[in-house]
């Protein structure tokens, strides 16, 4: 898997298409992130899963579809720096 290092700020950003089968995300910083897949690549229009450092996303968890992820939470940071592996 080919990884790249991204900073994902508070509005959606695909981490990965529906052609990825392989995927992996994942930060060190202390703040929670919402992801979300769709079947088009256009942004989710709903809230998403809230995850955290602790909880890696993989194609294993999030299933197919394109993949999107933000920042959230009450944390101020605006960045945070993820780590995609696809």
């Amino acid at each position: 898997m080919a990884t790249s290092n991204n900073t994902v700020g508070r509005s959606w950003m695909q981490v990965a298409s529906d052609s990825n089968t392989d995927l992996l995300v994942t930060w060190n910083d202390a703040v929670e992130l919402e992801v979300a897949t769709t079947s088009t690549n256009q942004e989710p229009t709903v809230s998403g899963h809230r995850v955290t450092r602790d909880d890696a996303i993989s194609r294993g968890v999030i299933g197919p579809g394109y993949v999107w992820v933000r920042l959230v939470g009450s944390n101020p940071q605006e960045n945070v720096f993820v780590v995609i592996s696809k």
